[in-house]
């Protein structure tokens, strides 16, 4: 699957910080490293492409204000265990501990951010999400038939 740049381009300009505060190389290598990232269908690279690093916590808040990108920090940790993004790899998403609430909490969540990103208007995340997570993605449309 190829991915539109210029829709790539506008979808994080939208949905992340640093577009609007990096400026030349830094945010040229930030670009870079999306994409390597999502060639290499890496999803945890991509992340801390995306947001930052863990440790920034100014750009973590206002990258959480934005919304889409905490949707999809919080459905690679839901599927994951957290061990990829969500809350203890890139800030945002539930904790350990909100998913030992039940056994089915990871897969609520999986659910909801699931319907929240295909739902959404931003064809671009749910192209990440088809070209990252495939099986995902199929069984949750095979769950909307």
């Amino acid at each position: 699957m190829g991915l539109d740049y210029a829709q790539a381009r506008e979808a994080v300009e939208k949905h992340a910080v640093f577009p609007h505060t990096l400026q030349g190389v830094a945010k040229a290598d930030r670009y870079r490293r999306i994409v390597v990232a999502i060639e290499n269908r890496d999803a945890q690279s991509m992340m801390d492409a995306l947001m930052g690093k863990i440790e920034n916590r100014k750009e973590r808040v206002e990258n959480f204000n934005k919304g889409q990108l905490v949707n999809l920090s919080d459905l690679f940790g839901s599927v994951t265990s957290n061990k990829v993004a969500g809350w203890n790899k890139s800030g945002a998403g539930h904790s350990d501990s909100y998913y030992r609430r039940g056994r089915f909490m990871r897969g609520l969540e999986t659910f909801a951010d699931l319907f929240d990103i295909h739902g959404g208007n931003d064809l671009f995340w749910r192209d990440i999400v088809e070209r990252l997570m495939p099986e995902t993605s199929r069984a949750f449309w095979e769950l909307l038939k």
